[in-house]
């Protein structure tokens, strides 16, 4: 008996300290499992060649199950530290995606476009509970029916990746099972066409560990909902990608032991694994340049122009998120104009000469509102910095379009679309950055018949090429480790002076106009290193070509009043009052020696006229025996209120000089007899000016 039981200890000893060994071997830092009691006393004495168990009966494990840290013959990493504060393992979630039902034949419901938001909490390593909220949009095909569906459930998402390995929330797949219940609310344009559902749902979610609080999810998922109809039930399916976003560091402490073992010095200084702000920052975006409409009847040249202006923010170096506002107006289609219209007889009997047709681009206009996920690939690097001097990211994402097509129809319709795009940015200095963003937008959108009670679906396809300026935040515990050596100056007033062109959107333009320019001096006054004002005034000289009456006599003293093109030229002046501020002083800090700065304006604006001029195209034909006369058009000649903004990006070339280079925005009022510009019921005007300035 004695001899079995001194076996059964040697066995139990052996096992403790295979596994002892196993966990030392596998792991990459020393943690001894909490479920082990340590006493004074040893299995061994200090030769190791003693058997000491007759000693002491009191040393011996507790709560140790060995199947919790051995699954075959791999370590599980079951005793990483979970957080249990109220606070810990919360997150926001937001994306997108695509839902069908499976309806009775006939039913014809289209795929319906989603965005969601949501909130969640990890209860522990298996268990997380999340509401989630949605919208999205589709349609009848073949009538006029839109449909809109409002959507909240309750998920609960079990994670298998944990239960199979161990809980490690920096694996970089997790895979779990989602279960949920919800509650849909569907609508159509049709009055009192609406219907209440209730569903159960499950799935797989795939979440991609990208940095300490940042995450991308792909969740595909099938379910069952409730007609509300002779009480039968249908099913449905889709498909959901989105973001997930830990409002607190979401590694255990046992994972950021094991990376920061793995991270270079530099790497660690920057505390990547313990994010400040400044690692994950915001930051805010304008851009500009040219777009292309893509197919359309005509294939000439069909090239417009884009605006853009973004906030975000960086969740970890991996993903982020932006979200923008943009005006793009292109020539989709180029058509003819008949000019000097008359009866042919009469045209012959009074000798009018026939006048040349006018070819007039037909401008796609979009005010459009994009959510966009932004996915870094260089960031899985283990040695990534945002300071490194080039920076590459992928941009997809959705949104809603305000669409107004010229066409013989005047188009004016909301839109759905899709956009995917390549962001290259390069470092001019810390937290400023210049980009170059080719992007690729399809457009959804309807134009209802006349006659009958159905629409017609359209896609519309562009392509942008923008060139714009980026700004990043830092934290003030980084900003305020540098020496500050600023030096206020004696006299803080600048001077600048700079010219440029000019772009608007338009309706359509006659071919033929005089090229825009534009010229602009300004004075500013700083208070101290971020705040100041800004005094312009900036002069315009538009040009536009379009059709007008003008009357012709015969020799004979016979009039007829005919059409034909003139040339128009506006002189306008805006002077403005703008408050200035320093995003790069202020998001980054104030260093001396840095060579490119972006100041931000925005104010009043005053509109004035200057003058105008019309006089006749050269394709106007007169027969030498007529004479031709006019009246010119009236135009505004009152000053109009509006307001203005914009951006100014310095390269300091001396201590006291730098170039500079301005988009500038002016909004006014709408005014009738303002012709050549139009957005909606304002008109914009759109400059760009480089030049230089001088600081005393």
């Amino acid at each position: 008996m004695s001899i079995n039981i001194i076996r059964l200890y040697a066995t139990a000893i052996c096992l403790i300290g295979g596994l002892s060994c196993s966990v030392a071997r596998t792991t990459t830092f020393s943690v001894a499992p909490r479920a082990i009691t340590q006493v004074p006393d040893s299995l061994w004495d200090e030769s190791g060649d003693e058997d000491t168990i007759g000693k002491t009966r009191h040393n011996y494990a507790t709560e140790f199950n060995a199947l919790k840290y051995v699954l075959e013959d791999r370590y599980r990493g079951y005793d990483d530290t979970f957080r249990k504060k109220w606070y810990d393992h919360l997150f926001l979630g937001f994306g997108g995606g695509l839902h069908k039902d499976l309806e009775y034949p006939g039913y014809n419901l289209s795929p319906i476009t989603m965005a969601h938001v949501s909130v969640g909490k990890q209860f522990n390593p298996y268990h997380t509970v999340r509401l989630t909220a949605g919208l999205g949009f589709g349609y009848y095909e073949g009538n006029k029916k839109n449909y809109k569906q409002w959507q909240g459930s309750v998920d609960w998402i079990y994670s298998l990746s944990t239960l199979m390995d161990g809980y490690r929330p920096s694996r970089l797949l997790d895979v779990s099972t989602v279960f949920g219940f919800g509650v849909r609310h569907n609508t159509t344009n049709i009055v009192d066409n609406h219907r209440t559902r209730y569903e159960i749902r499950g799935g797989v979610q795939g979440k991609i560990f990208t940095g300490p609080q940042g995450y991308l999810t792909i969740e595909p998922y099938v379910g069952i909902k409730s007609r509300h109809l002779y009480n039968k039930f249908g099913g449905f399916y889709g498909v959901n990608i989105g973001m997930v976003y830990y409002l607190h560091n979401n590694l255990s402490i046992e994972d950021r032991m094991r990376y920061m073992k793995n991270r270079p010095e530099y790497v660690d200084s920057t505390m990547q694994w313990h994010p400040q702000k400044w690692r994950t920052p915001w930051f805010a975006e304008l851009s500009g340049g040219m777009a292309w409409c893509v197919g359309g009847e005509n294939v000439s040249p069909k090239m417009g122009h884009s605006t853009k202006m973004s906030v975000g923010r960086w969740f970890s170096p991996s993903v982020g998120v932006r979200l923008s506002l943009g005006l793009t107006s292109a020539t989709w289609d180029k058509t003819h104009e008949a000019m000097g219209e008359q009866d042919e007889d009469r045209r012959a009997m009074l000798s009018i000469p026939v006048q040349d047709d006018a070819v007039v681009d037909l401008h796609d206009m979009t005010a459009d509102a994009t959510a966009e996920a932004l996915i870094n690939p260089l960031g899985f690097m283990k040695n990534y910095s945002f300071d490194q001097p080039f920076n590459v990211a992928l941009a997809f994402g959705g949104g809603l379009s305000w669409i107004m097509r010229e066409q013989k129809t005047h188009l004016r319709t909301i839109s759905t679309f899709y956009t995917a795009g390549l962001h290259l940015s390069y470092n001019l200095s810390n937290d400023l950055q210049v980009f170059l963003e080719p992007s690729f937008t399809n457009y959804n959108y309807r134009i209802p018949y006349r006659n009958i009670d159905a629409v017609k679906r359209f896609n519309a396809q562009r392509v942008v090429v923008r060139l714009g300026f980026t700004a990043y935040t830092r934290a003030t515990n980084y900003r305020t480790r540098k020496q500050d050596d600023y030096e206020a100056p004696r006299i803080p007033l600048s001077f600048g002076l700079g010219a440029g062109t000019m772009l608007f959107n338009t309706k359509k333009t006659y071919e033929g106009a005089a090229f825009n320019y534009n010229a602009q001096a300004f004075v500013e006054g700083h208070f101290g290193k971020v705040h100041g004002v800004r005094a312009s005034f900036e002069y315009l000289s538009i040009n536009s070509v379009a059709p007008d009456n003008y009357t012709g006599t015969t020799e004979y003293g016979t009039e007829y009043t005919t059409t034909g093109l003139f040339k128009n030229n506006y002189k306008r002046g805006f002077v403005a009052l703008n408050y200035l501020l320093n995003v790069t002083n202020l998001c980054s800090g104030y260093q001396s020696n840095r060579m490119f700065e972006a100041e931000l304006f925005a104010g009043p604006a005053l509109l004035l006229s200057l003058g105008n001029s019309t006089e006749p195209d050269g394709s106007i034909k007169v027969n030498s025996s007529h004479t031709m006369s006019y009246s010119p058009r009236k135009y505004n000649t009152s000053p109009l209120m509006g307001a203005n903004g914009g951006i100014k990006i310095k390269m300091n070339v001396a201590k006291h000089i730098a170039v500079t280079l301005t988009p500038q925005l002016y909004v006014v009022r709408y005014n009738p007899d303002m012709l050549g510009v139009n957005m909606l019921k304002l008109r914009t005007f759109q400059t760009l000016n480089l030049g230089v300035q001088y600081t005393l």
